[in-house]
């Protein structure tokens, strides 16, 4: 018989052994949860193409039946918009970038217990829950008309918010430069990769979005397939960041330990 015949193997979430030695106060172990980050991503993807998917019939239908003869297809048009609010796609950008901010919030922690970077965590945890309740609500959308008309912008800057997203983005990379330059080069290099991702739909194709808007107006296929690759660019962008996440938790930080109600904490681990 093979020596690993009699070996156990634990599913995704079952009771764990207990990891420290004053856990053994009439307490039974809790379950462990193993979040395969290969599973995860590859759910991700197929949602967001499931999504695309159900949008551009959305499309087909409001663009290629303008009269609106198709019963109900302007109804699910506005329910699968890609850039449309309080509908499926928002609701999954908005999830998205909120499971970030998670992820990041387990990271801050575990930088302040092993005093690191838990500060600069914090703040990308911070910015990432004001950027889901923004997906969610379209603060930034709100500043396209007035500051399109304080300063008269056009084209490339039909999107009038586009320059303060700059600058914010900007201004983000210059205060989080030496943070990105501590990480390990691995994750440091993920980080990137997915904020150029991300920024190219959310700066640059927006901006020949706005444009196009300009020109041609937004009813029409051919902004329809603008617009999605933007809309693509950004959640490819954000999906490429969390697997950065969970693989940067997985290789550098290691399992971690979420402990509910207040229980004393965990004293010394068992030899």
């Amino acid at each position: 018989m093979p020596p690993t015949a009699n070996r156990q193997v634990r599913p995704p979430c079952a009771p764990a052994p207990l990891p420290f030695a004053d856990a053994t106060r009439g307490q039974a172990p809790g379950p462990v949860c193993v979040v395969p980050v290969a599973g995860v991503v590859r759910a991700l993807v197929v949602t967001a193409a499931a999504l695309v998917a159900a949008a551009w019939i959305g499309y087909l239908l409001a663009y290629g039946f303008p009269d609106r003869s198709v019963p109900g297809g302007w109804r699910y048009f506005r329910m699968f918009d890609l850039e449309g609010e309080a509908n499926a796609p928002a609701w999954f950008s908005s999830a998205l970038l909120l499971a970030c901010a998670a992820l990041l919030a387990v990271l801050a922690a575990a930088g302040r217990r092993r005093r690191g970077d838990g500060l600069a965590w914090t703040g990308l945890a911070l910015g990432f829950a004001a950027m889901s309740l923004d997906e969610a609500a379209m603060v930034h959308e709100q500043l396209i008309e007035p500051l399109r008309n304080a300063f008269g912008f056009g084209g490339l800057l039909w999107h009038a918010w586009v320059p303060v997203g700059a600058a914010v983005a900007l201004a983000a990379g210059i205060a989080y430069a030496r943070f990105l330059w501590r990480l390990p080069r691995r994750t440091a290099l993920r980080f990137a990769v997915a904020g150029a991702v991300f920024l190219s739909g959310a700066l640059a194709l927006e901006m020949v979005g706005g444009a196009f808007i300009e020109a041609e107006g937004r009813r029409n296929l051919a902004y329809a397939a603008v617009m999605t690759l933007e809309e693509v660019a950004e959640m490819a962008g954000v999906i490429l960041f969390l697997r950065a996440l969970l693989l940067h938790l997985r290789d550098e930080v290691g399992p971690v330990t979420l402990r509910w109600g207040r229980g004393p904490a965990p004293r010394r681990p068992l030899p």
